[in-house]
């Protein structure tokens, strides 16, 4: 069976407001849901796995998701704008709880239209969209740790927000060479992809999305936002146990360190 494309959804991302943001989450999230006639990407219950599921659990539960499917996943396009510069991102709408990631982009005209000489690029492990005919196979796989692994630097490591975001559409335009290319798509498959299938984890990047951060920031940002007036300067300590809670996520979201950064390696 052939994959469906669907209808493109159109982003503008230099002077996006928070709530902008937000709504392109919705909307991916959504449209998601329509295209398999569920209410939640997160599995059953809409809770998503259990807090305590590691980041390679999670990872080899979204590869099985994928790799067991039939093929014909819907694929979403999401067109988005950069002054000058468009973009038009390829996302694999996942069954079976796995949700969206992207698996392959092009540049366009402001029409939305491809240029003679515009080629889809898309990750190895997934076929480019139906219909295409100028294709070309990007030297990595589209899941998270492949990601990762071809841009030499963790999720933890990475800068997000809307500036961000921007840099990461300006990589993928030029598509220099497969590391800058494979940043670009960490950083949207995270900002874009992640946020659309776990709302809370949208929630935690939208505190920085217009003044920029990593993941810890954004998490410290909600955390110290809810602090009780007797948790401050000297109140009581008391032990503190391991952060529970904080995003609904499979993912561990306790980062070893704060200091990490974009040059942090594998």
């Amino acid at each position: 069976m052939q994959a469906a494309m669907l209808k493109p959804v159109s982003f503008s991302s230099a002077y996006a407001s928070v709530d902008e943001y937000r709504l392109l989450t919705s909307t991916i999230r959504s449209r998601a849901a329509d295209a398999h006639g569920i209410f939640s990407m997160a599995g059953p219950g809409g809770g998503g796995e259990s807090e305590g599921a590691s980041e390679d659990e999670s990872e080899s539960e979204s590869t099985g998701a994928s790799t067991g499917a039939s093929g014909d996943e819907p694929h979403l396009p999401l067109r988005i704008q950069l002054r000058g510069v468009f973009i038009e991102l390829y996302m694999e709408l996942r069954r079976y709880g796995a949700g969206p990631r992207i698996i392959g982009f092009r540049n366009t005209f402001e029409n939305g239209q491809a240029p003679p000489e515009a080629y889809v690029r898309h990750v190895r492990d997934a076929a480019a969209p139906s219909g295409i005919r100028r294709t070309q196979e990007l030297p990595f796989g589209g899941h998270r740790t492949d990601l990762e692994r071809a841009a030499g630097v963790r999720r933890s490591g990475i800068l997000l927000g809307r500036r961000p975001l921007g840099d990461a559409v300006m990589r993928l335009h030029r598509n220099r060479d497969p590391k800058s290319t494979a940043h670009g798509m960490l950083v949207l498959s995270v900002m874009l992809c992640e946020a659309a299938r776990f709302p809370a984890l949208g929630d935690a990047m939208s505190r920085i999305w217009m003044t920029g951060g990593r993941l810890p920031d954004a998490l410290g940002a909600g955390n110290s936002s809810k602090r009780h007036p007797s948790k401050g300067v000297g109140a009581p300590k008391k032990e503190r146990g391991p952060h529970r809670g904080l995003v609904s996520t499979p993912y561990d979201l306790r980062f070893p360190s704060w200091g990490s950064t974009e040059q942090e390696r594998m």
